[in-house]
């Protein structure tokens, strides 16, 4: 896994370390660029000069870790971005991830709804953990679409998705498009609309892909619209071969303290934040760091259910 940081952000750098080593999760830091810092004379060609120094900055970073993995010739990467939060059973879950996008990927006929557990019993994994010829496996995001058309592995009763009410996307205001699904649901389909690139593995092609695309030929937008439009194919890209999944894996931790230090990018609001917490996350690795480090396991739930089920 790369982990995007800036130098300046010690304590990006050690919250995404120390909730790494407690999820036996090993983790190598890629830089974080200021966007000062990035000359114009090594922008794309074609790009959009009304862009922000911190949205500039931001994609060359997310670039550099791009280019690590093509340079490396790793088959595939985790990239992160520093200031993400996950479930403590993150592990169990990339495992079913595991199970469905080789299924979605593997299957040239296949029904558009599936459960996972029949996903078990009908096609076992084969080839890599997370299947063959994908590109991009955008796991972390603030929010998706999902269309009735789309194929699907539904994740049934997985009670670390909290319930429908709790769930938030980017717009704080709208309605997570599961609420026409029961309680925890889980799905992974292809990725539709997706917004922020928190968390994304990436396959030795779909870098050189990305390096090609993004990082010589241009930048018009930020980096997670131009990775939406690489996965979409739209505003002249080609179509790609690009999962996601919802309610997403990983999500934003936001800490007690002022809202203008959570972004680099975004300055935010002066209000101070009394109360820490991670949208979609329940059993969160950084709300129970304190546990996790004595041993105990009796974690903290950020979002119980309001009634038994």
């Amino acid at each position: 896994m790369l982990a995007i940081n800036i130098p300046e952000r010690t304590d990006h750098r050690d919250g995404i370390l120390l909730a790494s080593a407690v999820s036996n999760i090993s983790i190598r830091f890629v830089e974080g660029v200021q966007g000062e810092a990035v000359k114009p004379k090594v922008l794309p060609s074609l790009h959009n000069d009304e862009l922000p120094p911190g949205i500039i900055g931001s994609w060359r970073a997310h670039v550099n870790a791009i280019s690590r993995i093509v340079e490396e010739g790793w088959s595939s990467a985790l990239i992160l971005e520093d200031d993400i939060d996950w479930d403590v059973r993150l592990k169990s879950l990339l495992q079913d991830f595991a199970i469905s996008s080789n299924y979605l990927l593997q299957r040239s006929q296949k029904p558009p709804k599936i459960r996972l557990q029949d996903v078990r019993l009908v096609a076992p994994p084969r080839g890599s953990p997370y299947g063959n010829d994908w590109d991009v496996l955008w796991l972390g995001h603030c929010g998706m679409d999902i269309s009735s058309s789309q194929s699907m592995v539904i994740h049934e009763n997985d009670h670390t998705v909290p319930e429908v009410q709790h769930l938030k996307i980017w717009d704080e205001e709208a309605v997570s498009p599961l609420k026409d699904y029961p309680p925890h649901t889980r799905l992974v389909v292809t990725q539709k609309e997706g917004v922020c690139s928190l968390a994304y593995a990436v396959s030795q092609a779909g870098a050189r892909k990305l390096l090609f695309r993004i990082g010589l030929e241009r930048l018009e937008f930020p980096f997670d619209i131009m990775l939406r439009q690489f996965c979409e194919g739209t505003n002249g890209e080609e179509e790609h071969v690009c999962l996601s999944v919802l309610p997403q894996l990983f999500d934003h931790h936001r800490r007690v303290g002022p809202e203008t230090a959570d972004s680099d990018i975004n300055t935010g609001t002066d209000e101070y934040r009394r109360k820490a917490y991670t949208y979609n996350i329940r059993q969160s690795v950084r709300m129970n760091l304190a546990k996790l480090l004595k041993g105990d396991t009796d974690y903290f739930d950020q979002w119980p259910d309001s009634k038994a089920l």
